[in-house]
């Protein structure tokens, strides 16, 4: 099992409960924690992003009614985008693109 230091010990060595104290960005429930504040925003934040027009993509090839395109955007973009932004600081310049 993985851990993170909370920001004030982030340089503390010991490594107590036997569990594994870890530097780089860890993973938890579909968001990543890191100390570093600019990859926190690329890994939780643009990646999605990119990761919705790619996938939005793809179903612009098909024929959809509105409602169908709709659906796919509220279904497979905005959801994962909302999950992000209810749990983080999302930057001003992430907000108006």
């Amino acid at each position: 099992m993985k851990a993170v230091w909370l920001v004030p010990w982030r340089f503390n060595s010991s490594k107590p409960f036997g569990l594994m104290w870890v530097k780089e960005p860890v993973r938890a429930l579909g968001t990543f924690i890191s100390y570093n504040v600019k990859e926190n925003d690329k890994k939780n934040v643009e990646v999605k992003i990119d990761n919705m027009n790619t996938k939005l993509d793809i179903w612009r090839a098909r024929n959809l009614s509105l409602l169908g395109k709709c659906l796919n955007v509220k279904c497979l973009g905005i959801a994962h985008l909302v999950y992000s932004a209810s749990m983080l600081v999302i930057p001003n310049i992430l907000i108006f693109l």
